[in-house]
């Protein structure tokens, strides 16, 4: 009898175990690996591919990242990375369409929003974690709007020359975006015409983004003689709030 109890309890002990076992998760990106590691903490386990200093769209596989695919139950993806038609195999993909900059907050509580529902398919049984957990995040990224109210009405009109990939996030910040350049080389005639449109409208800040960073956002900085910096458009470390709030200071420091 007391044999029997006590494998009766080293069975229950040996479920429990095996029930608070996560869930793997990859991501493509550090925007989605942000989201699901808020919403499913405690719950999933979230490896990123591409590290968020460099850009998603011209990532190279390497076959330490393929050995780490392999490893998940599913993979979550944009659908812009050239580099997942490089996968033969693996777990199952699921594509996250959310349309516009995730730096942005309200962007990026559309994503979260279906992100969770994601989540809820995969993990059914995970609904009360995660759904407690949007509902926290939700409420964070709200404060984070209240937060920067002060600093929008501070930089409001403010005319700046920005990185493409850094035009919608300024604009939703309140900047005049009076010109924007691509992340690989312009022209001449391009870098020309985008510094006189600078100094015509005597434009203090070039702003350039850091996963595509180009000579061409520096230059036109020295040409009208403008303050430069450099944002992220993906969250550091998987961090997407206090990622948006570096990207504040510096727009605040370079302005002082």
């Amino acid at each position: 009898m007391r044999k029997k109890f006590l494998l009766c309890i080293l069975l229950f002990l040996g479920s429990i175990l095996f029930s608070s076992e996560k869930i793997k998760i990859i991501t493509t990106t550090s925007d989605i690996e942000s989201i699901v590691k808020v919403l499913g903490k405690g719950r999933v386990e979230v490896v990123n591919i591409v590290p968020p200093s460099l850009c998603p769209g011209h990532f190279e596989l390497k076959l330490k990242d393929l050995a780490e695919i392999q490893k998940g139950k599913v993979i979550l993806f944009h659908g812009w990375e050239r580099w997942m038609e490089n996968l033969k195999e693996g777990p199952e993909r699921i594509q996250v369409e959310v349309d516009g900059n995730w730096m942005i907050p309200d962007i990026n509580l559309k994503a979260s929003e279906k992100m969770l529902n994601l989540l809820l398919k995969i993990d059914p049984e995970g609904k009360e974690i995660f759904e407690r957990n949007f509902s926290i995040y939700k409420k964070e990224l709200e404060n984070l709007k209240m937060e920067c109210r002060e600093v929008k009405k501070r930089i409001e009109g403010l005319k700046v020359i920005a990185s493409i990939r850094q035009k919608d996030f300024l604009s939703w910040l309140g900047m005049d975006v009076v010109s924007n350049f691509d992340d690989s080389e312009i022209s001449l005639k391009e870098m020309k015409e985008i510094v006189e449109r600078g100094r015509r409208e005597n434009v203090k800040l070039v702003v350039d983004n850091l996963q595509r960073e180009s000579v061409s956002g520096r230059r036109i900085a020295e040409e009208i003689g403008a303050k430069y910096i450099v944002l992220t458009n993906f969250p550091n470390k998987g961090l997407y709030i206090e990622s948006f709030l570096e990207n504040l200071k510096k727009i605040e420091e370079a302005l002082r």
